[in-house]
């Protein structure tokens, strides 16, 4: 919807951010074993982002809980589809 970004960082972390005023939404903490190395948010849907990491996994999350929704083992790209209700890797 444009109202949010996301940040995938060197310390394994995710940052959701307002797009207007720039402020920390939510944090993330330990989201991956290592560097997070994408995040896309589902192009339908502002809560749902899926990240991968540097430690081979996919990850699904609600933005707004900060809750895992599944994480998928021995993947290093994720893309969303353009429905938003698959995820390519």
């Amino acid at each position: 919807d444009g109202m949010r970004l996301a940040s995938g960082s060197f310390d394994n972390s995710i940052r959701v951010w307002d797009a207007i005023t720039g402020l920390l939404l939510r944090a993330i903490d330990d989201a991956h074993g290592r560097h997070v190395r994408r995040v896309q948010f589902s192009p339908t849907d502002s809560r749902r982002l899926a990240s991968v990491g540097y430690d081979g996994t996919l990850k699904q999350w609600d933005v707004d809980s900060g809750e895992m929704i599944r994480s998928i083992e021995g993947r290093d790209f994720a893309v969303f589809s353009p429905d938003g209700r698959t995820i390519a890797t």
